[in-house]
């Protein structure tokens, strides 16, 4: 049967052929949709993965084209079609693209928390601190303005300012300090006070934190990087053959599941 519900299902187990790297099994799979559901923008989009060995400027036309046609889909297939859009723009360094459709998902197609904070993060490792002052506001709006996630925001834009007063660094610290109190449990408030503390040379401090971030489920391999070169710097190399068996441990676990 033809309806939304069947292709959304059929995309489902070509995705998850995909990320078992049966990419032949994925293509019919595909084949077979068309013949039922025409030539879908999800289906598509679906399809993405599937075009490493093709030339770049193909691939690069073929996702133009898929983009101009965003309209034909309902809200959900658009959030679907645009992500792969991203990945496939990431992965082929047209970060330009990327950085466009990272917008147009998180204040057009799909303005959630999770997804703001996305790319509130993605803005503030490329130093864009427009775009963060922008998701900022908008968690602001979807929050309301005590809401930790848009505290979190505003505070984390105000620490990537060159200079930064006394008084500036001792409010983000009480307010950081609060965060983690009402919500112990997130990562990226344990992630933002371990920046301010290698800010200003508290360097025990700002490997707790990220000790903290990693055991709450950070994985970021900028975050394991920075953890693992303070923990050199202060040789507490038990606590790196710890952490490198944590990971292991994470990671068998996840690959069983």
């Amino acid at each position: 049967e033809a309806s939304p519900e069947n292709l959304h299902l059929r995309v489902w187990l070509i995705d998850l052929t995909i990320g078992q790297d049966k990419m032949e099994q994925a293509a019919a799979l595909i084949e077979a949709a068309r013949e039922i559901h025409g030539p879908h923008i999800m289906l598509d989009a679906a399809e993405i993965p599937l075009w490493g060995q093709r030339d770049q400027s193909e691939v690069l036309a073929k996702l133009s084209e898929i983009e101009q046609r965003l309209d034909e889909a309902s809200k959900t297939e658009q959030v679907f079609v645009v992500i792969r859009l991203v990945d496939a723009y990431t992965r082929r360094e047209r970060f330009d693209d990327a950085v466009r459709l990272r917008k147009r998902l998180a204040f057009e197609f799909a303005p959630t928390r999770e997804v703001l904070l996305r790319l509130l993060t993605f803005s503030l490792a490329n130093q864009d601190r427009v775009t963060a002052a922008q998701v900022s506001h908008r968690l602001n709006t979807l929050e309301g303005e005590d809401g930790v996630f848009a505290v979190y925001a505003r505070l984390v834009v105000d620490l990537t300012a060159e200079q930064l007063s006394e008084e500036t660094l001792l409010r983000a610290r009480n307010e950081l300090d609060d965060l983690l109190r009402r919500r112990p449990e997130v990562a990226l408030f344990s992630l933002a006070r371990a920046y301010l503390n290698e800010r200003t040379g508290r360097l025990p401090e700002a490997t707790a934190d990220y000790m903290a971030a990693v055991e709450r489920g950070a994985r970021e391999p900028h975050v394991l990087r920075r953890l693992n070169y303070l923990l050199i710097a202060q040789s507490r190399f038990d606590d790196i053959d710890k952490l490198k068996s944590a990971l292991a441990d994470t990671s068998s676990r996840t690959a069983a599941y």
